[in-house]
């Protein structure tokens, strides 16, 4: 891309930095497009990681029978048509809005931040020897040592070599 439009005309945002301070990489691409910075500063994550502690529940709650998951909508199955009809009396629509409500709360219980992820040494390993030469390459044009996506050891030797 460097050589095809110029090296001024290229902006390079890593996802390291981006993390680490999206307020101003925001403010630094707004600033390479010549655009206003409209002072956003809310970069809260929009679709974070969920977990869950225990899977039955989960499944339960989000997987119930047909006939449960018709009451929790407040609707009544007709087994003759195979049609959902909504019910009549307020009493049952009162009782489906009972149950959404606790099954909202079993929900927000039963959900975690997940642990991180891990790979495997030895996995984490060859993915480092595979992209060395790529993560040596990138380092170079754009200035900066990334040395630690490789855990540090085989940016080295892809540059020695």
């Amino acid at each position: 891309m460097f050589d095809a439009v110029g090296r001024k005309r290229c902006l390079v945002v890593l996802f390291d930095d981006l993390k680490a301070d999206p307020a101003g990489q925001y403010a630094r691409v707004l600033d390479f497009l010549g655009l206003e910075n409209d002072g956003r500063k809310d970069f809260a994550p929009h679709r974070p990681r969920h977990g869950y502690r225990y899977g039955w529940v989960q499944r339960a709650v989000m997987r119930p029978p047909i006939i449960t998951g018709a009451v929790l909508a407040s609707y009544k199955v007709d087994p003759e048509a195979e049609l959902v009809v909504k019910p009549k009396g307020k009493l049952l629509a009162g009782i489906g809005r009972g149950i959404r409500a606790a099954r909202t709360q079993v929900l927000k219980w039963n959900s975690v931040t997940p642990a991180p992820s891990s790979l495997a040494k030895d996995v984490r390993r060859e993915i480092c020897n595979v992209l060395s030469h790529d993560v040596a390459e990138l380092s170079g044009l754009i200035g900066r040592d990334l040395g630690h996506w490789l855990d540090g050891e085989a940016l080295e030797i892809a540059s020695a070599a």
